[in-house]
């Protein structure tokens, strides 16, 4: 029987988790992360290449942020490309242990 690979991440800090040491929470927000990476970078990739992408990044109402003009698939590319890193906050930082 071969071994599987197992790894942890850990978060240590004044104000960080219930006793200055979160595991759960970056562990699960870096699966989370790879996972979303896994559709998100193609598809950015792709978008790129075939200029297919119109959506923007930042704010609908007044356009502003996202770097790129509202409604241009540079924007919406750009954002896909971040997405990872986003959920990566969004579940780490929910997960309190």
């Amino acid at each position: 029987m071969g071994k599987g690979g197992y790894f942890v991440c850990i978060q240590c800090g004044p104000g960080v988790g219930l006793c200055g040491i979160k595991v759960i929470g970056p562990t699960l927000g870096f699966v989370a992360a790879v996972l979303t990476a896994i559709v998100a970078w193609p598809t950015a990739t792709v978008c790129r290449l075939v200029s297919c992408c119109d959506g923007g990044g930042g704010d609908v109402e007044t356009g502003a942020g996202g770097g790129a003009p509202q409604g241009s698939w540079r924007a919406s590319a750009s954002t896909w490309w971040w997405k990872p890193f986003a959920v990566n906050t969004s579940v780490s930082g929910a997960v309190p242990i």
